[in-house]
């Protein structure tokens, strides 16, 4: 008992204080301890990771970059390419309205050519008929007056009797060949 007795003392004498103070900061520091090295080996993995990324990262960059070159190239000429296709428009419309002026004025002239063929036709028509009209009153003219004739004289006009004047009307060659 008398060990037991001293133990409360032991326990609460100075150096047992001190002690377990010591113990209860190194338990304190332990946890830190590992907690600290719980979160560098994190880190560390972390500072891995990205380096093994880093790698992957530049060569995806390369390949960013290659294409962006490419991409600016393409651009490029497209940009040519679509000054020349404007170019290539304007130009074309231009002959085609070159060719379609071209083309009015030809139908133009074609239609004014073609009016006056027809006015010429029309005319030469118009002659023919009044030929035939004439032809045909001249021909019952002289048919009607070489009957006449021949009713009242009882003689026919010779076809080929030359005429002493010229007979300008029905009622004239009636007159001139009622002569007979």
């Amino acid at each position: 008992m008398e060990l037991e007795a001293r133990r409360p003392n032991a326990e609460d004498s100075p150096l047992t204080r001190n002690i377990r103070m010591l113990e209860n900061r190194l338990d304190k520091a332990m946890i830190k301890y590992n907690e600290a090295q719980s979160i560098r080996k994190t880190y560390e993995q972390i500072v891995k990771r990205l380096k093994e990324e880093r790698i992957g990262f530049d060569n995806q960059l390369a390949a960013l970059e290659r294409t962006f070159s490419a991409k600016q190239r393409d651009y490029e000429e497209l940009l040519l390419l679509s000054g020349d296709a404007n170019h290539a428009r304007e130009v074309a419309q231009a002959e085609l309205e070159r060719v379609r002026g071209g083309y009015e004025e030809e139908r133009r002239r074609r239609e004014s050519e073609l009016r006056e063929r027809h006015q010429v036709v029309q005319l030469r028509k118009q002659m023919q008929e009044r030929i035939e009209r004439r032809d045909k009153v001249r021909a019952t003219a002289i048919t009607t007056a070489a009957l006449l004739c021949y009713y009242y004289r009882g003689t026919a006009v010779p076809a080929t009797a030359p005429p002493r004047r010229r007979a300008t009307s029905t009622t004239a060659l009636y007159y001139y060949y009622y002569q007979y």
